[in-house]
């Protein structure tokens, strides 16, 4: 059963962040940005749901796809963020996204390989790849409201 519902909450955090999005306006710029709110839903369920779920495969599924849920959220806010750049600015940023991605990749890696062989590397991996997404969050939060302004 929890499976189950694992599954419906990320198709419908999924559904939420590619198809469902309610744009903002940037005050001063009239560029429309997605509601963090709507983002955040699905991924504060699961994050609910991963404090109460037993045994530890559960919780690997489960921080699996909360990761997955983050990285879109990466991804929409880099998208964002990069459309409101002028076009000689967009080079620069693709690069810095890259490397941030070159080091969460190694972030994660090091995640799953700190428990390569139990139960746990996985749920490690998950872990590591949500606090490199939160770190990037934040600073493409901070990049799009400078923008802002």
């Amino acid at each position: 059963m929890h499976l189950y519902k694992q599954s419906v909450i990320t198709l419908l955090g999924i559904n939420c962040l590619c198809f469902g999005e309610i744009a903002k306006k940037c005050p001063n710029s009239g560029v429309a940005f997605p509601d963090k709110v709507k983002i955040d839903q699905p991924i504060e369920q699961l994050e609910e749901l991963l404090e109460e779920l037993d045994p530890q495969q559960f919780r690997n599924y489960t921080v699996s796809n909360i990761a997955f849920l983050y990285e879109i959220k990466v991804f929409l806010l880099f998208s964002e963020y990069l459309s409101t750049l002028p076009e000689n600015d967009k080079p620069a940023a693709i690069a810095e996204q890259n490397r941030w991605k070159a080091e969460h990749t190694r972030k994660v890696e090091e995640g799953y390989n700190e428990y390569i062989s139990g139960t746990l590397a996985s749920y490690s991996a998950g872990l590591a790849g949500i606090e490199s997404c939160k770190a990037r969050i934040a600073i493409l939060e901070r990049q799009m409201q400078a923008r802002c302004f």
